[in-house]
């Protein structure tokens, strides 16, 4: 099941002037995440900070483009994250950016807007159903470097409109998907798969 508690909620982080965007990636590093996406629309802004948490098979090639494309003072590698930790990275840092190729409900960017977090997402699986574009946070297509380069640089030269979609995701989410309302959503499927038999 995923949602979030509604204890969870953490403020949207200020920005001071002239302070680097930071954006966080949060998952396993396999071939489907596009943390190299992220990773080539990033050499192409000015001012933003990525920290990378999570581990997986594709960390070492990762590792290698960043440091191709001259990034080493821009990224931050934290390879394995203790899943409590979590909530604390997400709190020190602006935007959340998650690229998958496919996604079922992301409990990530669930836990994003609980902790008062924009989004950057992929418009696949079902990333579409948490971020609605424009009003919580940026869908963008996964393969065009330059429509993720043009979401960052958005959020990273306009403060207010990233407190405004990290204000109204954050809303949306402590609203719509509480463990509490997953839990009576499931249920009402099973009931539903019940009386159809």
């Amino acid at each position: 099941l995923n949602g979030v508690s509604t204890n969870s909620q953490l403020r949207v982080i200020e920005r001071k002037e002239g302070e680097p965007m930071r954006l966080l990636f949060v998952g396993r590093q396999t071939n489907w995440k596009g943390v190299d996406a992220i990773l080539l629309a990033l050499s192409k802004t000015k001012n933003v900070k990525l920290t990378i948490a999570g581990s997986g098979p594709m960390l070492p090639a990762n590792i290698d483009l960043s440091c191709r494309l001259g990034l080493g003072r821009k990224v931050e590698f934290l390879g394995h994250v203790d899943p409590r930790d979590v909530e604390e990275l997400m709190a020190n840092h602006h935007v959340l950016i998650l690229l998958s190729l496919y996604e079922g409900l992301s409990n990530t960017l669930l836990e994003a807007g609980a902790a008062g977090m924009a989004c950057i997402s992929s418009d696949k699986g079902g990333n579409p159903e948490v971020i609605i574009h424009n009003e919580t946070g940026y869908l963008v297509d996964p393969f065009c470097i330059k429509g993720i380069t043009r979401a960052i640089k958005s959020l990273c030269d306009n403060d207010s409109e990233r407190v405004r979609l990290a204000e109204n995701h954050r809303d949306r989410v402590m609203t719509a998907f509480t463990m509490k309302q997953s839990l009576a959503k499931t249920a009402q499927v099973l009931e539903n798969a019940i009386n159809l038999q």
